[in-house]
């Protein structure tokens, strides 16, 4: 059995602190409704958004990083010092954040403290619009690193996943992107994939124009989209793209009916093997797809 532990961010910021939902339940994908839920608060953290900016400036500045592909030399030099501090000083902070002893925040603590001690399996969502918030390395937190539980995301409201439908053909059918390879070799993605999934069907697609790909997500059925190459979320607007060759770049947007058919017909996971990805996530969270993953930072 599968417990499901939501934790619903309402509204709030770090200054004034945040109102919570904290939902216990099964997991609903075992034909099972939520148990309960509990209202709770997250007291105020004036400084977690400049450790959370600290921390990323060191992180993508350390070296030299690719953004939009081209590599370009940080402003400064940072260091593995100043790297290592930053990460210590927020990780400090979110521990000193969510051990808060604050009496309103001790409460609300303490059933998420109960529902984590079960012995079944937990999933754990962080469910919120602010993708600030998605940024947050939560994993960190000690309640969760003792019990060895992975941190997933969703935005507050998203549309139900598609029904199954019904499959005549046994194998699973990957459509796997492999885009623009500047300065990587994403064929060993498409040879991982293909050493550890001998059973799938599994459809490479190099490099290719934004109408083949179209084709691909409107004429035929798919169960994973997987794509390996380069993205980066727009800091401005918070949207993602991803390059699908080394002259074009795409949004979710500008897949979005493609992507909503290819659901419909069956497809159930994308998984972007790439930097940057939050953009992506956000949008994709607004189809109907059961799951998504995609890389927080660049690497």
């Amino acid at each position: 059995m599968t417990n499901l532990v939501t934790l619903k961010i309402v509204d709030g910021d770090f200054k004034k602190g945040f109102r919570v939902i904290l939902k216990i339940g099964i997991d609903p994908n075992q034909n099972n409704l939520m148990a309960r839920e509990i209202d709770g608060w997250l007291p105020p953290a004036p400084q977690m958004k400049q450790l959370c900016d600290s921390w990323l400036l060191s992180y993508r500045a350390q070296g030299r990083i690719k953004v939009h592909r081209k590599l370009i030399a940080p402003p400064e030099q940072i260091t593995n010092y100043s790297v290592i501090n930053s990460a210590q000083d927020l990780q400090e902070a979110i521990n000193n954040w969510l051990n808060s002893t604050d009496r309103n925040f001790q409460r609300f603590r303490d059933q998420v403290l109960k529902s984590l001690s079960s012995h079944d399996q937990i999933r754990f969502i962080i469910q919120t619009n602010n993708i600030k918030l998605w940024q947050l390395p939560w994993h960190l937190w000690d309640v969760l690193s003792d019990c060895d539980i992975e941190v997933n995301f969703s935005p507050s409201e998203f549309p139900p996943p598609s029904p199954p439908i019904q499959k005549y053909i046994n194998k699973v059918r990957i459509l796997a992107i492999l885009g623009d390879d500047t300065g990587i070799n994403i064929q060993k993605d498409l040879a991982l994939l293909q050493e550890e999934l001998p059973n799938a069907e599994i459809f490479p697609l190099i490099s290719p124009q934004k109408k083949q790909l179209s084709y691909e997500l409107w004429e035929k059925q798919w169960d994973i989209l997987f794509f390996a190459g380069h993205s980066f979320t727009q800091r401005k607007n918070c949207q993602g793209r991803f390059y699908i060759n080394q002259d074009e770049s795409i949004t979710i947007e500008e897949l979005k009916y493609g992507l909503a058919n290819a659901i419909k017909n069956g497809l159930k996971l994308a998984i972007f093997n790439s930097c940057d990805g939050l953009g992506l996530a956000a949008e994709l969270v607004s189809l109907p797809i059961s799951t998504t993953l995609v890389m927080r930072e660049r690497v």
